[in-house]
């Protein structure tokens, strides 16, 4: 019941807060979190250890370095609606150090991701991929490795070294392993589910699902499954129609529906569904826009 009246506080008063705030009010709270992730690194590497939080992955004001490597790929993605060039590149700079000091594996990969559509839309954003190259350099160069938790660090260096790829590492604690131990338990009671929580504790044989959409099927059964798919595919499909306009919009679901596919958070860090229900209102006021504009034309 806690839980539940929490997210219903989220979604009431965070949807009138998601209702006035603009992009560059995401992209400016992400870029501090971002800077903390970098301060974290270069001048309290050891503060990790210190506190109990993960070591040589580094995470600043998020404290968890998978929700920091989440936000800068969201404020990465906001960048490209900042009027200000240099506001822009300082962003895109930013967010991509971050993201990699947090040696998170879906940043690295949604991050090539957003950039190549970027590209699609626009040859312009060719500059950002070098702005990648001279991160992972200085990363590289300047860097000590010893601060940075080692299969990681060599794994993500074995992709510019001369030699193989470590895809032992890459593959080690892999989701779909993890996601593989639940298969037979949401199985079991698909139409249903097994209840609240359920999926979700750690224990001494399993370690928490780390997938929202295997979460709400084995917890509560096809049904909201289904609704939760309409939803998102109703938002992404949407957005993607914007995109020549608001490709903001549709590189926010990009980045919210698949780290969706990596965390089992959705119902109580509430970070995709408030970012969720800004894109819906921004759909909305675009839906109800195009009309107005119909009529213009019509008139002129």
């Amino acid at each position: 019941m806690k839980e539940s009246l929490r997210f219903m506080i989220a979604i009431v008063c965070g949807t009138e807060l998601m209702a006035r705030s603009k992009p560059k009010d995401f992209f400016y709270i992400f870029l501090i979190g971002a800077f903390s992730v970098i301060v974290n690194a270069v001048i309290f590497p050891e503060a990790n250890a210190l506190y109990g939080l993960i070591r040589g992955r580094f995470s600043g004001f998020f404290l968890n370095p998978n929700f920091a490597g989440s936000a800068c790929l969201l404020g990465f993605a906001l960048s490209y609606t900042i009027n200000s060039k240099t506001w822009r590149l300082i962003g895109q700079f930013a967010f991509t150090l971050a993201g990699i000091l947090t040696l998170s594996r879906t940043f690295v990969i949604v991050w090539l991701l957003i950039n190549i559509l970027a590209i699609a839309k626009s040859k312009k954003n060719l500059l950002v991929p070098a702005i990648g190259a001279v991160v992972l350099i200085g990363v590289f160069t300047f860097t000590d490795s010893k601060m940075f938790e080692t299969d990681r660090f060599d794994a993500l260096e074995s992709f510019f070294d001369e030699g193989p790829v470590e895809t032992k590492t890459l593959q080690r604690d892999s989701r779909t392993a993890t996601w593989a131990l639940y298969y037979d338990m949401i199985m079991d009671k698909p139409i249903f589910g097994h209840g609240f929580m359920k999926l979700q504790k750690k224990t001494s044989d399993l370690p928490g699902i780390h997938n929202t959409y295997l979460l709400v099927i084995g917890e509560a059964g096809i049904i909201p499954l289904l609704l939760l798919i309409g939803l998102y595919g109703y938002l992404i499909y949407n957005s993607y129609k914007q995109f020549k306009t608001r490709p903001e919009l549709f590189y926010i679901m990009v980045v919210v529906s698949l780290s969706m596919l990596v965390s089992h958070n959705y119902f109580f860090v509430y970070n995709n569904i408030l970012l969720s229900v800004y894109v819906y209102l921004e759909l909305r006021k675009i839906r109800k826009l195009e009309p107005e504009k119909a009529t213009e034309v019509a008139t002129v």
